[in-house]
């Protein structure tokens, strides 16, 4: 903007090659910076569209599962993956549904639900570990007694809890 301002009335000359040098400036600038970043960025410019893509396609195959669990609700199996799917796009919330469903279906005798139940409850709510979460892990574990992820939130919930014997030797059957 300073270079548009005229000082004198003598100045025309001046006055033309100070607007010409703004019109420059105003157009260099930001083609030269616009090519250095394209040409000396390490932006990876495809990823962000393959990560579009990607969550468009997992919105359609959920869209797909819930369309199957709506046609028939007493697939255990089906919903066990809608809650796996949903944890794994960081969606707790909407995995203790999935999961409380599949509990529900199977009255509470697959262990698979009860463990994806408690783990989504302990990533809604860390402090559901030593509440319902910790139970839940106690009682796969009387039925899948060497279950991976139920040893190991089974052993911080006795952490937690306080029980350090029981915490340190589920971790040590787990390490075995």
């Amino acid at each position: 903007l300073p270079l548009l301002r005229t000082k004198s009335a003598d100045a025309d000359a001046s006055r033309k090659e100070r607007r010409f040098s703004a019109i420059a400036i105003a157009l260099l600038v930001p083609a030269l910076a616009a090519t250095l970043y394209t040409t000396l960025s390490k932006w990876n410019w495809n990823e962000a569209d393959a990560a579009i893509a990607r969550e468009q396609q997992m919105d359609d195959l959920l869209g797909q599962l819930k369309a199957k669990l709506a046609e028939n609700p007493n697939d255990v199996n089906g919903w066990l993956l809608l809650g796996r799917s949903y944890g794994t796009m960081g969606k707790h919330a909407l995995a203790v549904d999935a999961f409380q469903t599949a509990f529900d279906k199977s009255r509470g005798e697959n262990v698979e639900a009860m463990i994806g139940l408690g783990e989504a409850l302990a990533m809604t709510d860390e402090a559901s570990l030593t509440g319902r979460a910790g139970r839940l892990f106690d009682a796969a574990l009387d039925k899948a007694p060497n279950h991976p992820k139920a040893l190991w939130y089974g052993s911080i919930a006795a952490l937690q809890a306080g029980d350090l014997r029981k915490g340190r030797d589920r971790l040590q059957l787990l390490l075995a």
